[in-house]
């Protein structure tokens, strides 16, 4: 069987694994990346300007600002500029560095071992790789690191491409959120909150995605893809992509004693109350490989603790904390509430609204976001907010 020894092993060969195989390899550490297969992601991800101003981040497109609406409720544009990300520019970068170093290996982890001060992976093909240090990066289901067990939600959308309308001003905006009375998740269910996701991309044509913030248990995708084709009709348009999108919210922090380091999805990078990661995953894979970079000669639990110190210092782990209670606090909402909070939210000073929405606000900003919005809203949502704030302290 064969057998392979490196410095750095990457699990997974998503956005956040490939990022950080490519930094490191890019700092001279010998890398390789382990994954079932080496192709481009379906998703389509955006993500604010500012937050990727300071990286070589390709864009597909972009927008000069963004906008909220809802049917009862002012609605806001909000004047930030927003990005595509160009997936294909970016997955092309980071896959020809692996492949050209030989770098990639097809295959599945069956197990992982610990000893002396380095891993022992087996693959399911009996192939063997020895490392100093692994990286999970296989996504939210994990296949090495742990975190104990949460009732996480999940957020589901189903877009497609629509003909564009022919109003010009909306070609540098897009529909960050546009909220409508919502969707059934069968005949029998009460509606539930729903927004459409827009990004013009042309005069001709616009990617729509109807999007469940987050549920639970979640809303099928069948649901959204009725109610996306009901509403646009022969708008839509045939021989286009058509996403189909599932991302976990709000799992709890893995444990950080864990030899094996996570990163994306697998170490609960998800933004608990927007379920946005590319950002940060991004920002975090060059100071992860510099950290590396720092401390590979450590003895191994020194190591493990300085590198997931980069991901979830104490900060983080008490902002993740009050980010999971934003998701309760949604969970609760019906349609109306929910539009009633998300409009309040928008409202808010851009101090406090952006850095929440980004994922990038210590506990204090939070804090001080949901205070603003408590005292923004109505009675019955108070009161709604307050029940879920003793639920998630008693619970």
């Amino acid at each position: 069987m064969k057998r392979y020894e490196t410095d750095a092993l990457v699990v997974g060969a998503g956005p956040a694994g490939l990022a950080l195989a490519y930094e490191l390899i890019g700092r001279g550490v010998q890398t390789l990346c382990v994954a079932p297969k080496l192709g481009e992601w379906a998703p389509t991800y955006g993500a604010w300007a500012d937050e990727l101003s300071d990286l070589d981040v390709p864009a597909a497109h972009a927008w000069d600002r963004a906008r909220v609406s809802f049917p009862r409720h002012p609605g806001r544009v909000l004047d930030r500029a927003y990005v595509k990300i160009d997936s294909s520019a970016l997955f092309d970068r980071w896959s020809s560095v692996l492949t050209s170093l030989d770098a990639f290996i097809g295959g599945v982890v069956a197990a992982s071992f610990f000893s002396g001060d380095s891993h022992e992976i087996r693959l399911e093909s009996g192939a063997t790789i020895r490392a100093r240090q692994v990286f999970d990066a296989s996504g939210h289901d994990p296949r090495i690191v742990t975190r104990d067990p949460s009732s996480h939600a999940h957020q589901t959308a189903f877009g497609v491409y629509v003909a564009s309308s022919d109003n010009t001003m909306s070609q540098d905006t897009m529909g960050l959120m546009i909220w409508d009375d919502g969707v059934k998740p069968s005949e029998q269910d009460v509606m539930m909150p729903a927004f459409y996701y827009e990004m013009p991309e042309s005069t001709e044509k616009t990617f729509v995605e109807y999007t469940v913030l987050a549920r639970r248990p979640f809303v099928s995708l069948q649901a959204l893809e009725r109610q996306l084709r009901q509403s646009h009709g022969s708008n839509v348009l045939g021989g286009e992509k058509v996403e189909r999108c599932v991302i976990p919210m709000g799992y709890a922090v893995p444990h950080l004693d864990q030899r094996v380091v996570g990163f994306g999805g697998a170490a609960s990078m998800v933004h608990p109350a927007t379920g946005y990661m590319m950002a940060r995953t991004l920002r975090t894979a060059p100071i992860l490989a510099d950290a590396y970079l720092a401390v590979r000669g450590q003895p191994a639990a020194v190591r493990s603790r300085a590198l997931w110190d980069v991901i979830w210092p104490a900060e983080a782990v008490r902002a993740h904390e009050l980010y999971r209670f934003g998701l309760e606090a949604l969970l609760t909402m019906d349609v109306p509430q929910t539009h009633a909070f998300f409009s309040a939210f928008f409202g808010l000073p851009d101090e406090l609204w952006q850095p929440y929405q980004s994922g990038t606000a210590t506990p204090a900003q939070i804090a001080a976001a949901m205070w603003a919005v408590f005292r923004a809203v109505g009675p019955g949502l108070k009161l709604k907010l307050t029940r879920a704030g003793l639920g998630h302290v008693l619970g």
